[in-house]
């Protein structure tokens, strides 16, 4: 496991925050490190001109990769906190709020695809990966901190 210096949040069902970073829950070193601009064309051809022409392009919704490290000081507790996080990413809208380097990123969210990698030598140690690809409205707001 890697940190980074990185704060993430996302809000639960009531709108309370649940931070990403602290116990039981730890960003990965790799979350958050991949961007991508989708972008939804309009495109027209014509049999006398080459190729395709673009008329109107608009973004389109992207992911917010992230990793979580899920531990527990026993195994129950650990199951526990990964089932809140499946929770959480189960909403059908929420917010990610992630903070570094002074800009605070505010992204609208829904459901995300997850999966969850808890071989037996990292289960035997009370922990599990939890691996979701965040579907996110592409306007984002960005704050200084």
């Amino acid at each position: 496991m890697t940190d980074i210096d990185i704060i993430c949040r996302i809000t639960d069902a009531n709108g309370d925050w649940v931070y990403l970073n602290q116990a039981p829950y730890r960003m990965h070193g790799d979350a958050l490190t991949e961007s991508a601009t989708i972008w939804r064309r309009d495109e027209v051809e014509n049999p006398q001109v080459e190729g395709k022409w673009t008329v109107n392009a608009v973004r389109d919704n992207g992911v917010l990769p992230i990793k979580v490290w899920v531990t527990g000081d026993t195994v129950t507790a650990c199951g526990d906190a990964l089932e809140a996080l499946k929770v959480l990413f189960s909403q059908r809208s929420f917010t990610i709020q992630v903070s570094y380097d002074g800009d605070r990123y505010t992204h609208t969210c829904s459901v995300a695809d997850f999966s969850v990698s808890s071989p037996r030598e990292i289960r035997i140690s009370k922990m599990a990966q939890f691996i979701a690809d965040v579907p996110c409205h592409p306007a984002y707001t960005r704050d200084s901190i």
